[in-house]
């Protein structure tokens, strides 16, 4: 009787705390300010991705868990090719806002643990480094409710690539889909 009266509160407790789950995830357009002066050939625009989860403590404020992608940036000074990626993980705070029927308006802010990876090739100097480094990030979008737990997000997300003394602001746009349980 016991096992079942707590399998009981266990499944009450699930079904309350999933009420308020939501996963999603985006991809889009990345652009990194990297100065690409004195390169051959320079490309700071790449793909990126997030999926994030979080958990809504009231209807307009919530908490986020987010992995992201912020792409590549390629440089090359003959005969060397210099590649840059930045992943990162982040926790923040999400707020919402209904400003018509179906749409939403959301602010992300949050610090992010970015992991940039820096690879040489192509010259008699080859190898590659990673600086691990907390930064903030920002994000802005806008929601638009397809179903009832279903909404289709464009997002405008912020932070900062680092390595060794130098940076660079990130900014990717993108589209995505958010569900929540």
């Amino acid at each position: 009787m016991k096992k079942i009266v707590l399998a009981i509160v266990a499944l009450t407790a699930s079904s309350a705390f999933a009420q308020n789950v939501y996963v999603g995830g985006s991809i889009g357009s990345s652009h990194a300010n990297i100065d690409c002066t004195g390169a051959t050939n320079c490309s700071n625009n790449s793909t990126g991705y997030k999926i994030f989860g979080g958990y809504k403590f009231t209807p307009n404020l919530a908490g986020e868990l987010t992995y992201f992608d912020l792409g590549k940036v390629h440089a090359t000074v003959a005969p060397d090719t210099l590649n840059i990626k930045t992943t990162g993980f982040g926790i923040g705070v999400a707020g919402f806002v209904d400003f018509a029927p179906q749409w939403k308006g959301v602010g992300r802010l949050g610090i992010a643990q970015n992991s940039t990876k820096v690879e040489l090739t192509g010259g008699p100097i080859t190898g590659s480094d990673t600086d691990n480094n907390t930064q903030a990030y920002l994000g802005l979008g806008v929601s638009y409710e397809i179903q009832k737990n279903l909404t289709l997000d464009g997002t405008l997300d912020f932070t900062r690539l680092k390595y060794s003394t130098e940076s660079a602001n990130v900014r990717v746009l993108s589209v995505g889909v958010t569900y929540a349980f």
